[in-house]
């Protein structure tokens, strides 16, 4: 895993709440809980390569994705938690050229990108 992936995968899983345990070389991790709040040890946590994982990130964010002009965009806004401040609004569009034309690996990595760009809107 580069160190921009597990950058990425970092972000996200902070922006949704989890707690990851990585494997000493850093290749791999899991969440710390399953989303049912069950320990999870079996399978790895990826949602840049896994349609489930990611999937369920966006839900769990309340995230808006789609597909158009030959790309997939994921789109964020979360209110103001004391209804006084701004919204923060993220999202990202991933080409599906960048993705040898994989729509699957392009929507990936737009939920991705936009969840953990919210881990570090101000």
């Amino acid at each position: 895993m580069t160190p921009e992936y597990r950058e990425l995968i970092k972000g996200a899983a902070l922006a949704a709440g989890f707690s990851l345990v990585w494997a000493d070389d850093g290749s791999m991790c899991w969440l710390a809980e399953c989303y049912d709040g069950r320990q999870n040890t079996d399978d790895p946590w990826n949602p840049l390569v896994s349609d489930v994982d990611a999937f369920r990130l966006g839900i769990r964010l309340g995230m808006d994705t789609g597909q158009g002009f030959e790309m997939a965009f994921a789109t964020l806004t979360v209110p103001p938690a004391d209804d006084v401040g701004e919204a923060r609004h993220t999202e990202a569009h991933e080409q599906y050229s960048d993705h040898a034309g994989d729509i699957y690996a392009a929507s990936r990595r737009a939920i991705v990108r936009t969840a953990a760009a919210m881990d570090t809107a101000p």
